[in-house]
């Protein structure tokens, strides 16, 4: 077993941090919704993660920062949660000036009726490839 770090947010909307032991990152994730909490983050121990060295970079957002954007949005979206609820709770969490920008940004554009797709493209940040595929997503139903 491994130790991991995890951020959930209670129904209330409450903010929740922890560590547990657990086989895989999944089995974190089924816990923590076992307990009938929201997945956010859930990090191996020892990876190097944390949310300040995640956004540390300062003058672009590097290919990093897009993953971990992809993989918490998942969590979140896979969790039953809203896309416009799980950008809000996302901004909340970035400590990164320009990347909470950009995804306020998205956000803003999906709370005005704009697909995440475009809200994606017009940043400038996501590859024609990256935002295809999410646009393929919505297309299908199964962003």
């Amino acid at each position: 077993m491994a130790q991991y770090v995890y951020k959930a947010l209670t129904p209330a909307g409450e903010q929740l941090e922890g560590q547990m032991d657990a086989a895989s990152r999944q089995e974190v994730i089924s816990k923590i919704q076992a307990a009938g909490n929201i997945p956010v983050i859930a990090k191996e121990l020892g990876t190097g993660f944390s949310l300040e060295t995640l956004m540390a970079s300062r003058n672009k957002i590097s290919q990093k920062q897009v993953g971990e954007f992809t993989d918490q949005l998942s969590t979140l979206l896979s969790s039953g949660m809203p896309l416009e609820r799980s950008l809000s709770v996302m901004i909340d969490l970035i400590s990164d000036e320009r990347l909470r920008v950009m995804v306020e940004q998205v956000r803003d554009k999906v709370r005005g009726g704009g697909t995440l797709s475009d809200a994606l493209e017009e940043q400038h940040v996501f590859t024609n490839m990256y935002t295809n595929m999410v646009r393929a997503g919505e297309m299908g139903g199964t962003l």
